[in-house]
């Protein structure tokens, strides 16, 4: 969710979301007005608005008389998370092998290119780069949003937006060796693969084991 506000306000929930989503602010701390305000040089304002859109968003919970607090969950319901979004993605990447137009396949193999070729390029580096991990994501995240943009289906693509947990894909990314960096690029070819190929049912299924892959990462956290 971005807010429908000033640019300025924007910018401001954006930076709080980036900090939550990094790690920055870890599970269960608890996020105070006053301090954020003064680190961001803005009002308590601005700040309390974000914090209302990022309950929205299902990253913070407000308690009453006590502010809000980064959510954390317990491996049960994260559980819960990667098999929905599991289904749903997979689901996706079924009507997109039936739906996609020759630009949308375009778009996923440049989304797919560019997740590859920041793999190859961090691959020297030890350790990893937190900015190295934030393109990751962001270029995982385009891949993703390619197929479900071309799954054309507008109720599903709101179902996803609430059942993918940005925090937890960032720190399943982080944790990744590169062999497993690697696999992900390839799960992400192969998906491809199979749009070209009108293979409904192998791109559903091959998406669905790449969820699971990524519960695999996650629980060993936890």
């Amino acid at each position: 969710m971005v807010p429908k506000s000033s640019s300025s306000d924007n910018s401001i929930f954006r930076r709080i979301r980036a900090d939550i989503v990094t790690g920055r602010y870890q599970a269960g701390v608890r996020l105070v007005e006053d301090k954020i305000a003064k680190e961001l040089k803005v009002s308590r304002t601005p700040v309390r608005e974000a914090l209302r859109l990022l309950e929205s968003d299902g990253l913070v919970i407000v308690y009453k008389n006590r502010g809000a607090v980064v959510k954390k969950m317990l491996l049960p319901e994260i559980n819960d998370v990667y098999n929905l979004r599991g289904q749903l993605e997979g689901y996706a990447a079924e009507l997109a092998a039936m739906r996609a137009t020759d630009d949308q396949i375009q778009m996923m193999q440049t989304h797919s290119a560019q997740f590859s070729h920041i793999i190859q390029r961090i691959s020297s580096n030890a350790p990893r780069e937190l900015d190295d991990t934030v393109k990751l994501n962001e270029a995982n995240r385009n891949f993703h949003n390619s197929i479900v943009e071309a799954a054309s289906h507008r109720r599903l693509a709101a179902l996803l937006a609430d059942a993918v947990d940005d925090p937890l894909v960032f720190k399943t990314l982080q944790s990744l060796e590169l062999s497993g960096l690697t696999r992900s690029a390839e799960f992400h070819e192969m998906i491809i693969k199979a749009i070209i190929l009108r293979d409904s049912k192998r791109a559903g299924n091959l998406m669905r084991e790449h969820i699971s892959q990524g519960f695999d990462v996650i629980q060993n956290l936890f």
